[in-house]
């Protein structure tokens, strides 16, 4: 059994495989088939400063100039193998950040006057409104004071001559999109921009060899990670807002109840199929024997001479199935003392039967509903977790 629910489960994955290349070829198509942004752009991620490249205009100017020395030897007169524009992310500008704040909560704090005025709520609903009211203008008195904040430190920081100090620099851009002035690019910048294979690093760095292609691509002495830009439609408009280590936990913490919930399923799934198999193995037989008496019905005191003899058929089984299918509630505490000789046999041969079989029972019940169980826990959890 436990062999046919790999198998099965095997199948199921070989099946989404097949389907999500599918769709992959499908969205191919579709875009080979389209003039979008992604053709014309691509993404630079996860990009590190050093302490001498921190004002954010300087850092265009330097990944305008990499671009540019990229494309040196390509660049024909007319062909357009040209920089448009470097667009940064704002997960490393916290004032413009602190703005969208200010203006969620202005948003709200309008929202609810309008409906006070227009007299939307009433009684209780109007108190608590008005008291909700409150609460959102101090919120956004204290926004107000954080982005005052931002300002001070910024202007602090720019009086600064030379370095800035380590805790106000910034240690890596996210997101940088450089746009291109025509196609081929981006196909370019992709083919020339390529990360050099972990082995071939390896081997390099073992034997202490420079190569001159790789230093070429370096980025202020690291590696760019050059990729084609994402649609609108694949982006999470949801976290464009948050920085980009400010998810790093939660999927960390999705990744782990994914695994647990995994790993309690199987060990489910092993634990009741053991308990099943050990009933199986070492309680009565649940089916009647072939020398039992086919078509007739047995009697008691067939069945427990043939419990007392030497070399026993397994009558006793097949008549307390028979007794459970007439009367279930009285099998497990039927005796057999009038058949007993010195009648003090007061022994419930049934009892370990009907043991084994309701426990069999519960135990399939539980495994067919154990699946349905955790997948509707697993859901569940899963959209707790994305309202965080």
């Amino acid at each position: 059994m436990v062999l046919l629910d790999f198998i099965g489960v095997l199948f199921m994955l070989y099946i989404f495989d097949k389907l999500e290349a599918l769709n992959q070829e499908y969205i191919a198509t579709i875009d080979d088939n389209q003039i979008t942004m992604k053709d014309f752009a691509v993404c630079c991620r996860n990009v590190l400063l050093d302490k001498y490249t921190q004002d954010l205009r300087l850092v265009k100017m330097k990944i305008w100039l990499h671009f540019t020395r990229t494309f040196a030897e390509y660049r024909l007169p007319g062909n357009g193998y040209e920089v448009t524009d470097v667009v940064l992310s704002l997960c490393n500008e916290p004032e413009t950040l602190q703005i969208f704040r200010m203006e969620s909560v202005q948003n709200e704090i309008n929202l609810i006057k309008s409906k006070l005025a227009a007299g939307e709520y009433k009684n209780a609903l109007f108190f608590q409104k008005q008291e909700e009211l409150e609460d959102l203008n101090d919120v956004f008195e204290r926004e107000k004071d954080r982005y005052k904040q931002f300002l001070d430190a910024k202007k602090k920081a720019g009086k600064t001559v030379g370095i800035l100090p380590k805790c106000h620099r910034i240690e890596k851009l996210d997101y940088i999109f450089v746009t291109f002035k025509n196609v081929e690019c981006v196909e370019k910048a992709c083919e020339t921009l390529a990360r050099e294979p972990a082995l071939a690093r390896i081997v390099r760095c073992l034997l202490c060899v420079k190569n001159r292609t790789q230093t070429d691509k370096e980025f202020l002495r690291e590696e760019l990670l050059v990729e084609e830009a994402v649609e609108p439609d694949e982006m999470l408009w949801e976290t464009l807002k948050v920085p980009g280590t400010a998810g790093g936990g939660g999927t960390a913490v999705l990744q782990a109840i994914s695994a647990a919930f995994v790993l309690f399923s199987g060990g489910f799934q092993i634990l009741f199929e053991g308990l099943r198999f050990r009933l199986n193995a070492t309680e009565a037989p649940l089916l009647c024997p072939p020398a039992a008496h086919e078509g007739s019905l047995i009697t008691n005191e067939e069945a427990y001479g043939d419990v007392l003899s030497p070399k026993p058929k397994g009558l006793m089984p097949c008549f307390c199935r028979q007794q459970f299918r007439r009367n279930p509630f009285a099998v497990a505490g039927m005796t057999f003392t009038e058949f007993d000789p010195r009648e003090a046999d007061e022994t419930a041969y049934c009892r370990p039967w009907v043991r084994a079989t309701v426990a069999a029972f519960v135990i399939r019940l539980i495994s067919a509903t154990s699946i349905l169980a955790l997948n509707a826990l697993i859901s569940r959890t899963f959209k707790g977790l994305s309202r965080l």
